[in-house]
């Protein structure tokens, strides 16, 4: 967040303060000494002690003081007024309400408005529910001022700040929908893909009936994870109950292919299921681009270390020989594997391959390459021992 300041209240009675904003907002109308009726409600509603029925209609003019204050330390001021008097009133909720006014409004300077925003979420406590409304409203103006470097930056934060807050389901499964819509919109695909991954992971202990409610948002992540090309990774996805839940739809045994299956397979399932790319708005030299990188990952995988020779990967790839290298240099560059070619001999040297899945295998192999460790370690400890002795004895 940015930073921000508060108003101290210089008295415990707030109608000196308050009737400070009645004046301001009926000078603002333009109300003259014999007719001003803003004035003379206000006026009333606070001598009868009727605080949430006046503050109620001062936050109603927050569009009023936005267009017609034009100096920012002014406006702030201001506000920060409004603020402490509403939460030392416990009137909270026309923060929010405010809140909600200055994010829709076309009045004032964005940056201004901005800091507002911050200054109300920062004058309500660490742990207060109202975070929650406040923040959805500052997320939704970012969006539409062109301050989406705050919403990527605040991305890393919100399940400790959703915790904090003692959000419900349903509020964590609103945020991380408008966020995934705001964040597409922007051209950020990865991050809108995280977001309505965490949405869907929001269903893990949900019923069948509410689980059901999932299935469209579902069908939207195995979309826009064989869409993304920076995603290779669907193990995680597929273990999602939400995703679970399709297994008996096309979509899911296509998300299982690029889970765990080869070019023939894709093709295989494509020929069998001609509708299944419009229905998911797939490309499919994209996917079939994509499904050849994950095999040539299979391939070399179960030589690590070793070699593998061009035409192993030209034949499993089903590919023409000269697209081989363009093929490794992708996927050397998407991280995942670790190889270099030689070119003399037509082979891949591989030292490492990001496992598809991780199988008992995967463990197996892993638990293997521990020990190994443990044994090359011991043996340096061994050497560094005797080196020792051998120190000591001269």
């Amino acid at each position: 967040m940015l930073a921000s300041s508060r108003y101290i209240l210089p008295q415990e009675d707030i109608k000196p303060e308050a009737l400070k904003l009645v004046n301001l907002i009926s000078s603002l109308k333009n109300e003259g000494e014999g007719e001003a009726p803003f004035y003379s409600e206000l006026l009333d509603l606070l001598e009868n002690d009727k605080v949430a029925d006046a503050f109620s209609k001062i936050v109603e003019e927050t569009d009023l003081i936005l267009s017609k204050i034009k100096n920012e330390r002014d406006l702030e001021s201001i506000f920060n007024l409004v603020i402490a008097i509403c939460i030392k009133s416990d009137l909270k909720q026309l923060v929010v309400r405010m809140a909600n006014i200055i994010s829709e409004s076309e009045n004032g300077k964005a940056s201004k408005k901005m800091k507002i925003l911050n200054n109300i979420y920062s004058n309500l406590e660490v742990n207060d529910p109202l975070r929650y409304d406040v923040y959805l409203a500052i997320i939704k103006f970012s969006a539409k001022n062109d301050y989406m470097d705050i919403i990527l930056n605040h991305l890393v934060h919100l399940d400790l700040w959703l915790k904090n807050w003692g959000s419900t389901v349903e509020q964590k499964r609103e945020l991380f929908l408008t966020l995934r819509g705001l964040l597409n919109e922007s051209n950020h695909p990865m991050e809108a893909y995280e977001c309505l991954f965490k949405y869907l992971l929001t269903f893990e202990n949900a019923d069948a009936n509410t689980l059901n409610t999932s299935k469209d948002h579902a069908r939207e992540a195995i979309k826009d994870a064989i869409n993304n090309e920076n995603i290779f990774n669907f193990e995680e996805l597929l273990k999602l109950r939400a995703i679970q839940n399709l297994n008996s739809e096309p979509c899911f045994e296509l998300a299982k292919v690029f889970l765990a299956g080869d070019i023939n397979e894709y093709q295989n399932f494509i020929s069998s299921h001609n509708n299944i790319l419009n229905e998911l708005s797939l490309n499919d030299e994209e996917c079939r681009k994509k499904i050849r990188m994950l095999t040539l990952v299979s391939v070399v995988g179960e030589e690590i270390p070793g070699r593998v020779s061009y035409s192993v990967v030209q034949e499993a790839l089903n590919i023409p020989e000269e697209e081989v290298e363009l093929y490794i240099l992708d996927v050397i560059r998407a991280g995942l594997i670790d190889a270099k070619m030689n070119q003399l001999d037509k082979t891949i040297i591989v030292n490492r391959a990001t496992p598809r899945q991780f199988t008992e295998n995967e463990w197996k192999k892993l638990d293997t390459r521990i020990d190994e460790w443990k044994k090359n370690l011991n043996d340096i400890l061994e050497v560094i021992g005797n080196a020792k002795l051998i120190a000591q004895s001269h």
